[in-house]
């Protein structure tokens, strides 16, 4: 059965694929992706609205183009390679899909398919985030459409401050208020200068490794401040009876099912649902403290 993530990585690939196959340059593709809201599915952790909808309907509603798709037709590796691997850049190191297609635009991956379709995804993820290194983000942005000096009146962020933004490191960092201003101007969202992406990959298919489940059980350890040996994993299908023997022997219980914390409280069982944000903040949390451990070159998707 196709994993989820296998899937995500499948359709976008999918979606460059018959887009290319249209007839549009892979130029306006880019500015799509970069520019256009609808691609903020990742950021917004909202992939149903990208995962439910046919890609005859994203091509014909974000695009302006019907098509018809014959799935039996065969499909060309390099520009469905590429699109794959956008989505592992953003599932394994949080890099976000806007920055990735503007400092890797799809001629420049497409290109990379030879050699690097038949090496270890790893070594593609490696080689980018050295060339993002070394490629201004605000630079890229910006395009040679106005000057430093100009965005600087336009803006009203002094040019001292805007030539610091070369450097990705300072652009990263910027303020709030700066990023905000920047983001209006060039039209696209503060994401594109935040250094790690907002998406939450889906921890239900980590936790089913049992070094990654040790880890999380970590994370909520520190999160309720209670001992990890005091914490029991449940499924979610124990019975209430079950649920009382089991708080005897532990301070807290974790469905990883549901994601509900169960303690008692007064002498009565209580519930906590955590909430989409919780689940989202502490699955990043330990995705960091598990991407550690990993030896070099390990992907988790």
């Amino acid at each position: 059965m196709e994993r989820k993530t296998d899937y995500l990585k499948n359709k976008f690939g999918l979606v460059i694929y018959y887009l290319v196959e249209s007839g549009f340059s892979y130029e306006y593709i880019q500015h799509k992706i970069v520019h256009d809201k609808y691609f903020l599915f990742f950021e917004n952790n909202d992939l149903d609205s990208f995962l439910n909808k046919p890609i005859e309907n994203i091509i014909n509603e974000k695009f302006g183009k019907q098509i018809y798709i014959d799935y039996s037709r065969p499909i060309s590796s390099e520009v469905f390679w590429a699109g794959q691997m956008y989505i592992t850049l953003l599932l394994n190191h949080q890099i976000p899909l806007q920055r990735s297609i503007l400092v890797y635009p799809l001629e420049k991956m497409i290109s990379l398919f030879n050699p690097y379709h038949e090496m270890n995804e790893s070594q593609l993820c490696e080689r980018y985030l050295e060339d993002e290194r070394h490629r201004s983000i605000l630079k890229l942005l910006i395009d040679n459409s106005v000057t430093i000096r100009q965005l600087s009146i336009l803006t009203n962020i002094s040019q001292r401050t805007l030539i610091s933004y070369m450097n990705n490191e300072r652009l990263y960092s910027m303020t709030l208020s700066n990023a905000s201003i920047l983001a209006n101007f060039l039209d696209v969202s503060p994401i594109i200068f935040s250094k790690t992406s907002n998406y939450s990959p889906d921890i239900t298919i980590l936790l089913k490794d049992d070094n990654f489940k040790d880890y999380f059980l970590s994370t909520i350890e520190e999160y309720t401040y209670t001992p990890k040996n005091e914490i029991v994993v449940i499924s979610g299908n124990e019975d209430k009876h079950k649920i009382r023997d089991l708080l005897k022997q532990s301070r807290l219980l974790i469905d990883i099912n549901h994601f509900t914390l169960i303690k008692n409280y007064n002498n009565a069982v209580k519930y906590i649902s955590l909430s989409k944000k919780e689940i989202e903040c502490l699955s990043n949390i330990t995705i960091s403290k598990f991407k550690i451990s990993l030896p070099k070159g390990t992907l988790l998707f």
